[in-house]
């Protein structure tokens, strides 16, 4: 049984189907069946139980103070602390202002020791006639006063089942304000740093791991029962699926149990959201699908509406962990108020290149800041929307280059599972991945529509597009979007109206190359008069520094090695950025299709070779130029590993059950390298591998 009313599951629209109020009624009783279903309950049952027997286990846990990012972070358990100090795997701590507590969800309701370092206070930094005393407030009772020693110290706090309501620790510390005089931060109270180690004491009686705890984890499952139906899955599905989102939540809370007990509110945001995505792609997706005649079947729908609704999860909700790294949004959120503000000439500096910074992508979506939401909501939502639209394109360009929908879905899925456009949407790279995006849709259309450009139907049922229009529109908000974009699409399209009009056999291929070209010389002149005419003086001094002394006496840095350059080529690029397989198989996948003779006319071979051929003269660059000046190009390629890595992935399936293991363990291992990511820069602060 799925979300439906019967109608609806035969996929047809009766004309004896209830309508009006009986419709209303039809679909409150398909919704209440669903929500009361055995299988749902049971599953919050198992959740309760598991969580249950978990908290029975002794509690010995730590996490560093001090310590920004990566396994160990004490975000997000502190408040009123200021940044940290010290050297990483030696000392570290967190100075606090003279009221700061630390709050440790999900350590249940048991008698607990507390370790806590008191590195410097007062008397370490200004001459006082008393011992300073350190007040440490557990929420019953008068506070603990704690008479600090001149030298650094661990005190050892006894908490009482009786404190951690609801099973959370929350632990006030108050000392004297005061000042060093030569310290611009303000009053502080005392430095707390090294370990903060909570261990469970013996006691009989049972634990007891926290209503709001139990509460997040069964709301979580029900939105997600509930957001699976709306997607299409039938109870038995939801129930597997949900299964093994049941067992990977236990298994964590066992391991790090006031982790995960930070993050059940969010847990359940985080389902809410996938509710309402799910809800929203199901209105949405299949008439849009249908508008461009690749629409699938249901089982195939499903299965895309799942990929587009956990990119949001990932994409989107992840970014409001409290734990979560934030990234780069400051930088896009400043540079979007300035180009709200009319000024658009825009510079950042890139590895110590000042170079113009385009601002399109920000007008772009300026419209949306009428809504208002807040500015990191309104960034964060529409990268996330830019995911989501890659996602469909790939479906829509590999459904008409595959001739089914399954390699559609191939598509997407690989697209998904990618770690760069993880790692884009973490660095909060706001302007590359709507560029990105727009590049990603450029060549899409080129593929699909050559050479009139304005034929988009499938199976009969043409479309037509405003003929040459739209093509200098879109390469003209490419070339605003990203300058590493304007670079690299530019470098493609140039080369590929040439080999387009080598290739022609006819006088509309031959029209459709020249088209190609004159829509690149319109976009290419509107942004150099209008912007980049802007920075003249800018890029000759660029110019003069270069030729005087090379990429180094413009930048202003030491010369790369171009050994270090070619390790960290294999190492980053290939290895940690594309996940090692998505290479090869890209490449595969482009070599099978040059081999069919079949797939030799038209624009998408020339259109692959040179994306790879652009990745090669940029991946060579740097042994010449010394310089890591970088035009995102591995981001770029990606559309083209994509299709490629598609085409493979069908072809090896094909071959038995030894080409469906290989293909299998391959995305699998792409799904760990990007969910490594996700995990870490969302629930430990760690940044990933910055793309290039």
């Amino acid at each position: 049984m799925t979300f439906q009313t019967a109608s609806e599951r035969e996929g047809i629209l009766r004309s004896d189907a209830p309508r009006g109020r009986d419709a209303l009624i039809a679909r409150v009783a398909e919704i209440s069946r669903w929500i009361l279903a055995w299988r749902l309950w049971l599953l919050v049952i198992l959740a309760m139980i598991g969580l249950f027997a978990i908290y029975q286990r002794p509690l010995d846990y730590a996490f560093q103070m001090g310590i920004d990012q990566g396994i160990g972070t004490d975000h997000p358990f502190l408040e009123g602390f200021l940044d940290a100090e010290g050297i990483p795997g030696e000392q570290t701590w967190r100075w606090t202002r003279p009221s700061a507590t630390v709050t440790v969800p999900g350590v249940g309701q048991q008698p607990l020791m507390v370790a806590l370092t008191i590195v410097s206070h007062q008397q370490n930094w200004l001459e006082t006639p008393e011992q300073p005393l350190l007040r440490i407030d557990l929420g019953t009772g008068a506070p603990l006063l704690l008479a600090l020693r001149q030298h650094a110290s661990t005190y050892h706090i006894y908490v009482p089942p009786a404190a951690l309501q609801d099973g959370t620790l929350h632990l006030g510390l108050s000392a004297d304000p005061w000042q060093h005089p030569t310290d611009v931060r303000g009053y502080l109270g005392v430095a707390v740093g090294n370990a903060f180690a909570l261990t469970s004491l013996a006691d009989q009686a049972l634990v007891w791991p926290g209503r709001s705890l139990m509460a997040g984890y069964a709301l979580t499952i029900v939105l997600g029962w509930a957001a699976l139906g709306l997607m299409g899955f039938a109870q038995r599905t939801a129930g597997w699926l949900l299964l093994g989102l049941v067992a990977t939540l236990l298994v964590l809370v066992g391991l790090v149990p006031p982790r995960m007990g930070a993050m059940h509110p969010w847990m359940a945001q985080a389902a809410g959201i996938a509710l309402l995505s799910a809800a929203a792609a199901r209105l949405v997706v299949p008439p849009l699908l249908r508008r461009f005649a690749v629409a699938p079947r249901a089982t195939i729908m499903r299965w895309l509406l799942l990929v587009l609704v956990l990119t949001v999860v990932a994409k989107y909700a992840g970014r409001l962990h409290p734990a979560a790294m934030p990234g780069d949004i400051q930088f896009h959120a400043n540079r979007f108020i300035e180009a709200l503000t009319g000024n658009l000439t825009l510079v950042m500096r890139h590895r110590g290149l000042v170079a113009p910074y385009p601002g399109g992508w920000y007008l772009l979506i300026a419209p949306l800041s009428l809504t208002g939401l807040p500015l990191d909501t309104l960034l964060w939502g529409t990268a996330a929307l830019a995911e989501l639209a890659a996602i469909l394109i790939f479906f829509v360009l590999l459904t008409r280059l595959t001739g089914t929908t399954y390699g559609g879905l191939i598509g997407a899925v690989i697209y998904a599972l990618s770690p760069i456009p993880m790692q884009n949407i973490w660095w909060s790279f706001q302007a590359q991945i709507g560029a990105q995006m727009l590049s990603i849709l450029v060549m899409a259309l080129l593929v699909l529509t050559w050479p009139a450009y304005d034929q988009w139907g499938m199976h009969g049922q043409p479309t037509r597009l405003p003929g040459l229009g739209w093509l200098p529109v879109l390469l003209t908000l490419v070339f605003l979007g990203h300058i590493g974009s304007f670079i690299n699409v530019s470098a493609v399209v140039v080369a590929a109206a040439a080999l387009l009009w080598l290739q022609a056999r006819t006088g509309e291929e031959r029209a459709g190359a020249r088209h190609l070209l004159v829509a690149w010389i319109m976009a290419f002149s509107f942004v150099m008069i209008f912007f980049y005419s802007r920075y003249s003086d800018l890029i000759l001094g660029h110019a003069a520094s270069f030729t005087e002394g090379g990429m180094a006496n413009v930048t202003d840095r030491e010369p790369l090695s171009r050994q270090a350059w070619l390790g960290s080529l294999w190492q980053d690029g290939i290895l940690t950025l594309n996940g090692f397989f998505l290479v090869p198989l890209g490449l595969a996948g482009a070599l099978i299709l040059t081999l069919n003779p079949h797939r030799r006319r038209g624009s998408l071979l020339i259109l692959l070779w040179l994306t790879f051929g652009l990745g090669l003269s940029q991946a060579i660059l740097p042994l010449i130029t010394l310089s890591t000046i970088t035009t995102r190009w591995v981001t770029f390629a990606g559309w083209a590993l994509t299709v490629g890595a598609t085409f493979a992935v069908i072809h090896y399936r094909r071959r038995g059950w030894a080409g469906k293991l290989v293909t299998g363990t391959v995305l699998a291992y792409l799904a760990w390298r990007t969910l490594e990511v996700w995990i870490l820069a969302m629930a430990f602060n760690r940044p990933p591998l910055e793309p290039f």
